[in-house]
C-alpha cells in the first residue's frame, strides 16, 4: 500500500473526528441553553407567583 493512501485514510477519520467534536459541543452548548432557559423561567414564575411564560 502506497503511504499518501494511508495518509489519506488517516486524513478522512482525522475529518470525521473533528466533525464529531463539533456538533457533541453545538449539542453541549445547545442543552446548556435549554437548562439556563428553564432556570430563568422558573426564576421568573417564582418571582411573580404565576405561570402564563
Amino acid at each position: 500500500m502506497p503511504t499518501n493512501f494511508l495518509q489519506g485514510k488517516s486524513l478522512r477519520k482525522a475529518k470525521k473526528l473533528k466533525t464529531l467534536t463539533r456538533l457533541e459541543s453545538k449539542e453541549r452548548r445547545t442543552i446548556t441553553h435549554i437548562n439556563e432557559t428553564q432556570e430563568l423561567k422558573s426564576l421568573l414564575i417564582n418571582q411573580q407567583g404565576f405561570s402564563n411564560i
